[in-house]
């Protein structure tokens, strides 16, 4: 649309005398006073044009290119906007730059410029070919100032380059394997950027350099401090991009790089022997060095421990490699370089819209603790990123309640993410809670479990207790105490049926020494074989569905070991986290702890006769239990356990009925394993009351076990006895009844 606001048609005829090549001059010297274009005018005096001459780059109008349009028109066009094809910008902000031009001007199709193939964007400005008045040579200069304000707005939307050229050309040869580290603004002045100038001063004396971070935000940060460092002595940083790397193929990759290679220490796969651990990476190291091509390994602190501490026969040397922790950094400087860096595979953020998403990020996790800030900055940098690219709003309450999905997430492969307090994984509270208060729960332990009525009612109170009201940090747990075979054990294997978890034992008296105990539990120290293996205590924590951890015979264990284990659940119990022999914290919060033991030296068993069986008080055993357990272990160990759940001698009828039980079950489980089909199983009444006597007076101190095993022997005899040639057991009734030699019969009928 051709308009010419600014001429004034009544003095058309006053200027029809005048050239319209002095129209173009006057225009032309005008330009010179927009953002310093140097201004050239063709010979014929018919096209003039207006360009920045010096290659630093300006905000503003970037070209003006004037020529006549024949004697009676003037067309200026004034490039305001230079950029890729794929360029991204903010359509309002775009929409709102061009309602501004109103109807003084119009927007031409972009065209390529050929020095660098941009695409170049420009508006069309129209007067007619007579000399300017001084009235309207001052409006067509504020109209050029206001379109010079217009392309600088423009211009602030434009993304950053998505890399730096002169790094890629650098790189170019080595792009499958080295990927460059590109330098952000970071403040010359701050803490981070004097550490990188310390650094790089390390490497020129050829060390190799470890840099140690919990987060791999402050590490990429650390490292873009490294490039902006290292330029001003001409060193340039490339990361290694394999997945794999070890150690021969790092001298290599040090040696071919065009810089100083960056390798993480999560990709150091060294596939040696741990045994010649310390050797290799000594050597590694030593070729390093003396090629002049120092290393840069990044990590966290375990990870690098992981790789560097030499395993056994390893040299302690503060040279090999250096250790240098990166600086504490704010959250708003993390925050603007994570949205920098993630834009970069975006296309490329405005630089206003880098500064919202940065207000948004950093609402949004001021009100976390440093290092959760930290923690969670990547993935809400990347949702925030990822949301600005579809097009779509990221809105400060949508970024706060995924804050708060991701902050309740706890579970990994490896465990429990090793945060301070880790809590119970919602969904093993969950389903703890609901089957511990499950008013079926005792009904089933009873059923399975005979003559402990009170005992189980007991645990079955505890245990609800502990899901609804034990902090979700620290584990559940309880303490059982009776005489040999009376439940403890079996209990606690039901109670893990129950839950639907694994159960794992250990047995505390079968640990000849502290050395012994603390491997099995929490893992070999490093450079002791098998120090790669988990301690049971850990691989029990990583259940992630829950566990139950028997911890038997504590009490009998000898008093190094038991001292020991004593101290080390005092902490677990009180803290909900152990700490293995690598120095790896890990989370307890998932276990189910049972404690089951029997006083030593007999002592359960005087405890009961001191009283006597016909007027004894619960009150008072569970008085002088208490204290036996004070006196063997600890008072602290009590109060982390709660009271013991007593489980009390079997009486004879129990035993009996556990007996008969144990028959009935070795009948069946023997005609299974022999293919015998058979309809039912019948016992005498008094088969077990017959089986009781037969092992006289001492048959309550085998307890449980021993009966089970009188009644599977005898079972598994009496059936032997009656499989003969005559005798035909497949589909028929087995009648089991005493013999009168003290054995056992079966008949079929």
């Amino acid at each position: 649309m051709e308009l010419d606001p600014i001429i004034d048609a009544k003095n058309d005829s006053q200027d029809a005398g005048i050239s319209a090549e002095l129209a173009l001059q006057q225009i032309a010297d005008l330009c010179k006073h927009i953002n310093g274009l140097q201004v050239e005018v063709s010979r014929g005096g018919r096209v003039f044009t207006a360009f920045e001459k010096s290659n630093k780059s300006k905000r503003g109008i970037l070209s003006i290119i004037g020529e006549s349009m024949g004697d009676s028109i003037i067309s200026l066009k004034v490039e305001v906007l230079r950029a890729p094809e794929n360029i991204r910008i903010s359509m309002g902000m775009f929409c709102r730059s061009l309602s501004s031009l109103g109807n003084k001007c119009r927007v031409l199709a972009p065209s390529i410029w050929k020095k660098t193939s941009d695409y170049s964007y420009c508006l069309e400005l129209q007067a007619k070919a007579v000399p300017l008045s001084a009235v309207r040579a001052n409006a067509l200069l504020n109209e050029l100032k206001r379109i010079d304000e217009l392309a600088k707005d423009l211009q602030k939307q434009v993304p950053a380059p998505r890399s730096q050229s002169d790094l890629d050309k650098l790189f170019e040869k080595h792009s499958q394997i080295l990927q460059p580290v590109y330098s952000w603004n970071i403040d010359s002045g701050s803490e981070v950027n004097r550490w990188a100038e310390q650094l790089c001063d390390f490497m020129s004396g050829s060390l190799c350099i470890a840099v140690a971070s919990p987060f791999e935000t402050c590490l990429e940060y650390a490292l873009s401090a490294l490039s902006k460092a290292g330029e001003q002595s001409g060193r340039v940083f490339g990361r290694c991009l394999l997945p794999a790397i070890n150690a021969k193929a790092i001298v290599d990759i040090a040696r071919e790089a065009p810089g100083t290679a960056v390798v993480p220490a999560s990709r150091i796969s060294l596939g040696t022997s741990p045994y010649e651990l310390g050797n290799e990476m000594q050597a590694m190291l030593a070729a390093l060095s003396s090629a002049n091509t120092p290393v840069l390994f990044t990590g966290t602190y375990e990870q690098l421990q992981g790789v560097f501490h030499g395993g056994q026969g390893g040299q302690s040397d503060p040279l090999c490699p250096v250790v240098m922790r990166v600086p504490e950094v704010s959250l708003e400087d993390l925050a603007g370089f994570a949205i920098w860096s993630q834009s970069r595979f975006a296309g490329g953020i405005p630089q206003s819209a880098q500064a919202r998403l940065c207000q948004t990020v950093i609402s949004v996790l001021r009100e976390k603790d440093p290092a959760g800030q930290k923690r969670f900055l990547p993935a809400v940098v990347g949702r925030a990123v990822s949301q600005w690219s579809s097009g779509k709003s990221c809105l400060t309450e949508s970024s706060a309640s995924f804050v708060t999905s991701v902050s309740a997430l706890s579970e990994s492969l490896a465990g429990l993410s090793a945060k301070p307090r880790v809590s119970r994984a919602p969904a093993v509270q969950e389903h703890f809670t609901r089957v511990l208060t499950d008013p079926g729960l005792l009904c089933f332990l009873q059923e399975k479990l005979l003559a402990q009525d009170a005992a189980l009612r007991m645990l079955v109170e505890r245990l609800r207790a502990e899901i609804l009201t034990r902090p979700e940090h620290q584990p559940v747990r309880y303490c059982a105490q009776g005489t040999p075979a009376t439940g403890k054990s079996a209990s606690a294997v039901m109670l893990a049926d129950s839950l639907n978890v694994p159960y794992v034992n250990i047995d505390a008296a079968s640990m000849p020494d502290y050395h012994t105990a603390a491997a099995q539990l929490l893992g070999s120290g490093r450079g002791i074989v098998g120090s790669h293996q988990s301690g049971r205590l850990e691989q029990a924590a990583k259940h992630h569905q829950g566990v139950l951890l028997e911890i038997s015979d504590l009490d009998h264990a000898v008093p190094s070991v038991r001292s020991a284990l004593a101290d080390l659940f005092l902490q677990v119990l009180e803290t909900g986290e152990a700490q293995s022999a690598t120095g790896a914290m890990f989370s307890c919060s998932n276990i189910i702890f049972s404690f089951t033991m029997n006083l030593p030296e007999g002592m359960d068993e005087a405890l009961y006769r001191s009283i006597g069986f016909g007027e004894r008080s619960k009150q008072e055993i569970a008085f002088r239990v208490s204290a036996e357990i004070k006196r063997v272990l600890s008072s602290a160990f009590l109060s982390r356990v709660g009271t013991p759940i007593l489980f009390e001698p079997l009486t004879s009828e129990a035993l009996a009925t556990i007996v008969e039980r144990a028959v009935r079950s070795a009948v069946r489980s023997a005609t299974e394993h022999l293919q015998i089909p058979i309809a039912a199983v019948e016992l005498e009444p008094g088969i077990g009351e017959f089986l009781v006597a037969c092992m006289g007076k001492g048959a309550g101190a085998f307890g449980a076990r021993g009966l089970l095993e009188l009644g599977r022997v005898a079972a598994s005899d009496a059936l032997l006895c009656a499989l003969n040639p005559k005798t035909d057991l497949a589909g028929k009734k087995i009648r089991v009844r005493a013999g009168q030699d003290g054995n056992l019969v079966i008949d079929p009928y």
